[in-house]
């Protein structure tokens, strides 16, 4: 049985989905809530409507899903060792706090295959580009200090979506006929009248990587002024 880490979110909804459409396999999807995250009630929403789109259309798929487990992330407990590893990346490059409280929540409870989500990604800064050439033989490694600690936050981890970019994702997508589902995925962290917000992280990222669609268009010019001032503040 797979397990993943599923957010109801562009990338790990189309990882399930060709966990249990085209792989035939059986899934068993993980969701680490985070009170302190506005959106986490809408992303628990939208996996049950995800479900209940997966047995509607495919109701031979949807026994191949297990219940989902909930997570709490308060009552993860850091692991000191993963913690020392994680501030010795983010001297070098800062990369999200989920990270390591994910590792932490694999290594308590003896996980040690989770699939995590990650598509590529060739923007220069994007977190795909830093953690890639670890785990990719024919990548050089820039950042071959850190190669332990990396290895030790990220063992825990699978990285199945390597190898295509959310716009492939949605070209694939439109080839399996699995837009109706995907149309349904949640990815703002900071929702405004349950609609994204095109300020956030998430938002930003969609933006960029051919997914501005998903914004309404009020909002775009948002992540047009964010990401002008983003370039700005870099000297880009």
């Amino acid at each position: 049985m797979t397990k993943i880490l599923w957010t109801g979110g562009w990338d790990s909804t189309f990882r399930l989905l060709q966990l249990v459409l085209t792989e035939k396999r059986e899934v068993q999807p993980v969701y680490v809530k985070d009170i302190d995250r506005k959106s986490y009630r809408k992303e628990l929403e939208t996996i049950d409507l995800i479900l209940d789109k997966i047995e509607k259309h495919h109701p031979e798929a949807i026994k191949n899903i297990k219940p989902l487990i909930v997570i709490d992330k308060n009552q993860i407990v850091i692991d000191p060792d993963l913690k020392e590893c994680y501030d010795k990346i983010c001297d070098v490059k800062k990369i999200g706090s989920q990270y390591l409280w994910l590792a932490s929540f694999c290594k308590q409870n003896e996980i040690d295959s989770i699939e995590l989500s990650i598509e590529k990604d060739n923007r220069t800064d994007s977190f795909f580009n830093f953690i890639s050439p670890f785990f990719k033989e024919n990548l050089p490694n820039p950042n071959s200090l850190l190669k332990e600690e990396v290895i030790r936050i990220f063992n825990y981890f699978n990285f199945n979506l390597f190898e295509v970019t959310k716009v492939d994702i949605l070209n694939i997508s439109k080839e399996n006929g699995w837009m109706e589902i995907m149309d349904s995925t949640w990815f703002c962290h900071k929702p405004k009248n349950n609609k994204p917000c095109g300020k956030c992280k998430p938002c930003l990222t969609a933006f960029t990587e051919g997914l501005k669609f998903r914004i309404p268009a009020k909002r775009r010019i948002y992540a047009y002024i964010k990401l002008f001032k983003n370039r700005i503040k870099s000297g880009n």
